[in-house]
């Protein structure tokens, strides 16, 4: 059983729309489905009603700038973390959102539509390593996906050779056999999603140094 937030933004409710829906598909129970104020000073009121309807799992659609993070410091003072399980989407998949959460987010559970970057083979894992001794902490999960959008443009624009954006974009979805970062060759489908996606679902909790960072672990439906 879940209990489904939002954040209300059109992000926040679309994730949580499209896994209330998924849920009611499988057969499995949902408690409840509603938006939270991201300006709110706490929930603890509605943590409270979240936890008299016992779930076993509570989602959170948002992005990391409309406080989940206090969010799930409430909820884990009525529900820890061995009692219901706290999933996120890649909205909350930043640093952020576990400076925000400190402790609380130890043991919660994020999606990502990709592989994270400390995951990556070949070249992304140069790309790691140069980026991390640059910045001085690990690449965001979705640089590596901002890094092959640009060179795929670069490319599109490099390859029509004038200033023509209609022939431009026309070469861009025509992009086939793009050797990715990831480790993965793609083509832009006619939506202009790409034909070789990943889902990866990961986990907070204490690296090697003993801080809580976002812990690969492993592919979803590979």
């Amino acid at each position: 059983s879940a209990y489904i937030l939002d954040d209300q933004s059109l992000y926040g409710h679309g994730v949580a729309q499209v896994f209330n829906d998924t849920l009611v598909e499988i057969g499995a129970e949902v408690l409840g489905f509603e938006g939270y104020d991201p300006k709110a000073p706490d929930y603890q009121a509605l943590m409270t009603k979240i936890a008299d309807a016992a779930p076993d799992l509570v989602y959170v659609g948002a992005t990391v700038e409309n406080n989940p993070s206090k969010v799930l410091l409430d909820m884990r003072g009525l529900m820890p973390a061995d009692e219901v399980i706290f999933l996120g989407p890649d909205g909350l998949f930043t640093q952020a959102f576990i400076d925000g959460a400190g402790d609380a987010s130890e043991g919660a559970f994020l999606t990502f539509a990709g592989l994270p970057t400390n995951e990556l083979e070949g070249p992304g894992a140069d790309y790691f390593t140069r980026m991390s001794e640059i910045l001085g902490h690990a690449p965001d999960g979705y640089s590596t996906y901002s890094y092959d959008c640009t060179v795929a443009i670069i490319q599109a624009i490099d390859q029509v050779g004038e200033k023509d954006r209609a022939k431009i974009l026309e070469a861009l979805m025509g992009t086939t056999n793009f050797t990715s970062l990831v480790g993965k060759t793609w083509s832009f489908t006619e939506t202009g999603d790409i034909d070789n996606p990943s889902m990866s679902i990961n986990e907070i909790k204490p690296n090697d140094e003993g801080e809580l960072a976002i812990t690969f672990l492993d592919v979803i439906g590979e």
